[in-house]
């Protein structure tokens, strides 16, 4: 239904920062279409983000919750 990364992308590892960011941007240009696409629930989109965030950011200050406690929070 959507097309994936190309396979270059996928591939490749960096060798220095301007690789990483290279391929940063790269991916995050790949994911826009498929972000921006209708038949992508936004509202969905939104919730994973945030909670895949709010996971970060505890792990990061070293709390035990976990994904299930944070989205059930």
């Amino acid at each position: 239904m959507f097309p994936g990364l190309p396979d270059w992308l996928a591939a490749t590892k960096a060798q220095s920062a301007e690789t990483a960011g290279f391929l940063a941007g790269a991916a995050l240009a790949g994911l826009h279409p498929l972000q921006t696409h209708a038949a992508v629930p936004q509202a969905l989109w939104r919730a994973r983000l945030a909670l895949m965030a709010a996971e970060a950011s505890a792990r990061f200050e070293a709390r035990r919750e976990g994904p299930a406690a944070l989205r059930d929070a």
